[in-house]
């Protein structure tokens, strides 16, 4: 009974692992396949076929508990969504921020969502995710569902859109 038990054991251990395996590089697949689809819309100057929607929540706002993108959504202070062709007169905004590669951060911390926003297709795919803030002395960022470092450009895309009362809490003004 003993073998039979071990080799139980190291096929589930096997299978596990393979899982876990599958499960980061599609994560990681995750990540960069929309950043790319982005990258080639921006590019092509095809914004007009882009939607983008801001979720804002004052950034001092006490919670329980640190906040994921859900919460966000069913509790923010501002919701924008922005057509098309009034993203055009930013492209190179976007530009910029097409051209930004994300550095992951080593160890990922828990999300706790302020600003979230989501730029999707005619088709409501989404292709690129930002989510503010990781939980660190130093503010960190996850781009479509992985923590990196900050960049100055995930902000400034926010600049055109918010409200003076939502740069102010930012503290943009």
């Amino acid at each position: 009974m003993g073998v039979k038990k071990n080799i139980i054991l190291i096929a589930a251990a096997g299978v596990l692992l393979i899982t876990a395996l599958f499960t980061y590089k599609e994560r990681d697949l995750f990540s960069k396949q929309p950043m790319v689809a982005f990258s080639k819309i921006v590019n092509q100057g095809n914004l007009d076929t882009l939607t983008l929607t801001i979720y804002y929540v004052r950034p001092y706002t006490l919670t329980p508990i640190a906040w994921n993108v859900s919460d966000l959504i069913s509790m923010y202070d501002e919701k924008i969504i922005i057509d098309g062709s009034d993203l055009v007169e930013h492209i190179d905004l976007f530009i910029q921020m097409s051209n930004v590669t994300p550095t992951p951060v080593a160890d990922e911390t828990q999300m706790n969502a302020r600003v979230y926003y989501v730029f999707k297709t005619s088709l409501g795919r989404k292709i690129l995710e930002v989510s503010m803030w990781g939980g660190r002395p130093n503010r960190t960022i996850f781009v479509n569902g992985v923590e990196v470092e900050e960049n100055d450009i995930y902000y400034e895309i926010l600049v055109p859109f918010l409200s003076e009362k939502a740069l102010q809490g930012l503290g943009f003004r």
